[in-house]
């Protein structure tokens, strides 16, 4: 289910809201109830962000919010979120069969509302120990435990459960500085909501 519409946003740089409430807000049910799930698309020369929080480009984004399971990370920038109940629109570090929501923005605590991006570019976090030893631009990145991603060997054949577990591909240009580094991915997640 897709929502679009006209989002409220009481922080004008996406990667620095965290609401409690729907939309912002002090006390239930929040300033705009009706915003959980919609999607924005801003292009590269409005997107506004705070730099310190990470680099943001044009995409589209989700308003989601955060449920902590006991097994999961904390979301944090670049991190992978999954699919906990996509009609509640509510996301979680615990990988959820590779049903891919997004990419986090920002770092969100447990039950907080909150914008992923779900396509176009993002900075995404690589896996500790990225299989392919230099990864480049044009590499196929694949979600992995501890939602992260990595990029596989060149000769790596995709069975339908890579296909399932595809993120993007890497848009950095030179030198990729891969084991848990932020890479800048195409993201490519298929998600039905985009």
């Amino acid at each position: 289910m897709t929502r679009t519409g006209i989002a409220r946003l009481g922080e004008a740089r996406l990667n620095m809201v965290a609401d409690t409430y729907p939309g912002g807000g002090t006390a239930a049910p929040g300033s705009a109830p009706g915003q959980l799930g919609h999607i924005i698309e801003i292009n590269a020369n409005d997107v506004k962000y705070n730099a310190t929080v990470g680099t943001l480009y044009g995409a589209k984004y989700q308003y989601v919010q955060v449920v902590r399971q006991a097994q999961d990370c904390a979301p944090a920038v670049g991190l992978m979120c999954f699919w906990l109940d996509r009609a509640a629109f509510t996301v979680t570090t615990v990988v959820t069969g590779y049903d891919i929501a997004g990419v986090f923005i920002n770092a969100l605590t447990d039950l907080q509302y909150g914008w992923i991006c779900i396509d176009g570019k993002c900075k995404v976090r690589m896996a500790a120990n990225v299989t392919k030893v230099a990864p480049a631009k044009g590499d196929l990145c694949l979600a992995v435990a501890a939602d992260v991603v990595d990029v596989l060997l060149d000769a790596t054949a995709l069975t339908s459960v890579e296909v399932a577990k595809i993120v993007g591909v890497i848009c950095d240009d030179g030198v990729i500085a891969a084991d848990g580094a932020l890479v800048q991915v195409a993201l490519k997640i298929g998600n039905e909501n985009s």
